[in-house]
C-alpha cells in the first residue's frame, strides 16, 4: 500500500506518485490492482465515521410517572398479553413488516411503558392476518391484542 524509496521515504501508491519506470516494471493488471486497493483503502479511511454501528442517544423516562392505566386495562381484556417474552417471532413473520416499518414487538414495549402517542398510527399498519398469532411460542392472542389496543387508543374510549 506504501512505496518505500531508497532514501526511506514512504509514499502512497497512487499512479501519480509512481514513476514511469516503476509503472512499466510490473504488469498492467498488477498496477490496476494496486491502484484499486489504494483507492479502496483511502475511501474506507475517509468514510470510517459512517462505517458500522453508531451509538444512539440514550432514552430515559420515568416509569413511575407514566400513565399505565391503558396497559393495565389491556392486560385485563387480553390476559395472554402477560405471557409475551419478547422473542420477536411475531415481528419476523409479520406481513405488514414486508411493506412498511411496522414492528409489533416495538409497539408492545411502547404500550407497556405507557407511551401511547403515535401508537394509533402505527397500529393502523397491521393487516390483522394472524401470522403472528400462529408463530407465537407462548400462545399470545396478538390479533385480539391489536384490536383492543386500537380500541383503547381511540379518543372516544377515554373514559377512565
Amino acid at each position: 500500500m506504501f512505496d518505500t524509496h531508497a532514501d526511506g521515504v514512504q509514499t502512497v501508491c497512487t499512479p501519480s506518485l509512481q514513476t514511469n519506470a516503476q509503472r512499466h516494471q510490473q504488469p498492467f493488471s498488477v498496477h490496476l490492482k494496486k491502484v484499486y486497493l489504494c483507492r479502496l483503502v483511502f475511501y474506507i479511511y475517509c468514510n470510517m465515521a459512517n462505517f458500522g454501528f453508531s451509538i444512539k442517544k440514550t432514552r430515559s423516562f420515568n416509569l413511575s410517572q407514566a400513565d399505565l392505566r391503558k396497559a393495565e386495562r389491556l392486560l385485563e381484556e387480553v390476559p395472554s398479553y402477560r405471557l409475551c417474552i419478547g422473542c420477536g417471532g411475531c415481528t419476523a413473520t409479520c406481513s405488514a413488516r414486508q411493506f412498511t416499518d411496522f414492528d409489533i414487538r416495538k409497539v408492545h414495549n411502547t404500550f407497556r411503558r405507557g407511551q401511547y402517542d403515535k401508537l394509533a398510527d402505527e397500529l393502523r399498519k397491521c393487516m390483522l392476518c394472524g401470522k403472528c398469532t400462529l408463530v407465537c411460542p407462548r400462545g399470545v392472542n396478538l390479533r385480539s391484542l391489536i384490536i383492543n389496543m386500537r380500541q383503547l387508543l381511540t379518543p372516544s374510549h377515554e373514559t377512565f
